[in-house]
């Protein structure tokens, strides 16, 4: 299949190396238009997605020699911003994979698009949050102090844990551990004035509870990241008591907005109580936060001053994160990176010819690149 010109006129000539764009439009012709059941990649964008993929698993200095070699084809195709990311990819991030509006919906039903970063040629799947199963938006945003700079002292913790882990945990688990603890910092600076952020809070360090008890690590480390969640939790409390505080001082002296900040600090407060009884009850549990819903659903219904979720909201909450609870430890623990049977993918053979034809495409791109550089002695 003759889908790119690979020809060079001369040895250190890119010019006559161009990629054929009729490919990409002969390829999705080929997948049958308008199939209501299936959400697929364009043959564009799994190119993009494979030479990301191939770049990523370079070292850093090959990997500049080949996004050269990409500049120098003065392909269109290959803008500024897509270069400088495969120049310069993030080490905190998992690819990006964005769906037209129309096909969110039908995005949403085909199960979990989960990502990862290439490090070494091996593929690490990350967890960053709660989006396995897609978002949920709740009425009530989370509110928080807005300074990432608080938690500073935390995080360097956790890097240090990181970079200890990695003397017993495979590079797969120890980006899973650092990814729930993270998402634990994350919370943690979180006011606890809503039902939903208090609910979202005690989810965060379920999720960090949870992987360190079954992740295969010491106990010796078992009880460093234990003793590290302990310290989230605390910063948490602290932060609040702290920003009562300064209220207080600052309803002295506004006294003309005593009654907004009065209630304010009344939300807090109350958040802070019912946290700490919300966490006595899930250490008694023996299914942790989801153990503890009836409790919860009683908690919310007579408070006064946080913002409150209905009672069927609290219940789809729970039922939400309880399936990502789920799926957080069938993909990260059991590592079962296939679809669970509710979300199995049906077979067809246009989309798997397409996928082989495009993998083909870019085969022939990536050897002619890898051509050009040997020639030119950039190698």
């Amino acid at each position: 299949m003759n889908t790119i010109n690979t020809t060079f006129n001369k040895p250190a000539d890119l010019e006559a190396f161009t990629l054929n764009r009729n490919a990409f439009d002969r390829i999705d012709s080929k997948i049958e238009a308008g199939k209501d059941d299936t959400v697929h990649f364009s043959s564009e964008a799994q190119f993009k997605l494979n030479l990301q993929t191939y770049a990523f698993g370079l070292s850093n200095t090959e990997r500049a020699k080949f996004v050269d070699a990409l500049e120098q084809s003065d392909e269109e195709f290959f803008d500024e911003k897509f270069l400088q990311w495969l120049r310069d990819p993030p080490h905190d991030e998992t690819f990006k994979l964005t769906v037209a509006p129309e096909l969110d919906a039908r995005a949403k039903n085909m199960g979990p698009i989960t990502g990862g970063v290439a490090i070494d040629q091996e593929i690490i799947v990350q967890y960053s949050g709660p989006t396995l199963i897609g978002e949920w938006s709740f009425h009530e945003a989370l509110s928080s102090s807005g300074d990432i700079h608080e938690t500073d002292h935390l995080t360097g913790k956790l890097d240090q844990l990181a970079s200890k882990a990695l003397e017993e945990l495979s590079r797969q688990d120890q980006a899973t551990i650092t990814g729930a603890m993270d998402s634990a910092i994350r919370s943690s600076r979180n006011y606890l004035n809503s039902s939903f952020s208090l609910f979202k809070a005690n989810y965060d360090y379920e999720v960090a509870n949870q992987a360190i008890a079954k992740l295969p690590m010491s106990d010796g480390l078992k009880e460093e990241y234990n003793n590290l969640l302990s310290e989230i939790r605390s910063f948490q409390g602290k932060l609040i008591t702290d920003h009562i505080d300064q209220q207080e001082i600052k309803m002295q002296r506004f006294p003309h907005f005593s009654e907004a900040i009065g209630k304010e600090i009344q939300a807090l407060e109350e958040g802070l109580e019912i946290n700490e009884k919300l966490q006595q009850s899930i250490s008694n549990s023996e299914n942790g936060l989801f153990g503890a819903e009836d409790y919860f659903q009683g908690l919310i219904e007579y408070a006064k001053h946080i913002k409150r979720d209905s009672s069927d909201q609290i219940s789809d909450m729970f039922n939400h994160y309880r399936e990502n609870l789920g799926e957080f430890n069938r993909i990260y623990i059991e590592k079962d990176w296939g679809l669970n049977s509710s979300q199995q993918a049906k077979s067809d053979p246009a989309l798997d010819l397409a996928f082989e034809e495009t993998q083909e495409l870019t085969n022939h791109y990536i050897s002619a690149i890898t051509a050009y550089m040997a020639n030119t002695g950039s190698a």
